[in-house]
């Protein structure tokens, strides 16, 4: 029943909206209510790496890391998380970097550092959005892309 004038319009609105609300709360999750880490492990699966669901998609663990058959870090990230290892995109003015890399909380550099680090030193790999980023390492995080965080095994 429609109703005219400014109370009635308020009326059909908070109708309208209740419907939605229904609609939504009854339809089946869709991919476009997968989060990020979501995302991520869908797009692991789909690669063919088996993934278990109980897997954090923001760490690789060293059980891991020894479970595949990987000869480097970025061939393990590749396997393990290949979102992490994604392309700047957009107008190049404005482009998101590609994630920074930090080696036992020390900025080392863009993703070619990974290649320079032995894959039997690695104990974990964490993976931070570019606001956990800034949180961790501070202002001066070159953390816009996000942080690959690598943690070395103590000798």
């Amino acid at each position: 029943m429609r109703r005219s004038g400014a109370g009635g319009l308020v009326t059909n609105l908070i109708a309208a909206a209740s419907v939605f609300a229904t609609a939504c709360a009854q339809r089946p999750p869709s991919a476009l209510d997968a989060t990020r880490d979501e995302f991520a492990l869908a797009t692991s699966q789909r690669a063919g790496f088996a993934v278990s669901a109980t897997v954090s998609t923001k760490r690789i663990t060293r059980a891991e890391l020894d479970s595949i058959d990987a000869t480097t870090l970025v061939n393990a990230i590749e396997r393990l998380r290949p979102t992490w290892l994604r392309e700047p995109t957009g107008d190049p003015l404005h482009r998101e970097t590609g994630p920074s890399v930090y080696v036992d909380d020390t900025f080392a550099g863009a993703l070619d550092e990974l290649r320079l680090i032995p894959l039997d030193r690695v104990a974990g790999i964490q993976f931070l959005a570019g606001s956990s980023g800034f949180d961790r390492f501070g202002h001066s995080c070159r953390c816009d892309g996000g942080v690959i965080l690598v943690i070395t095994r103590r000798r």
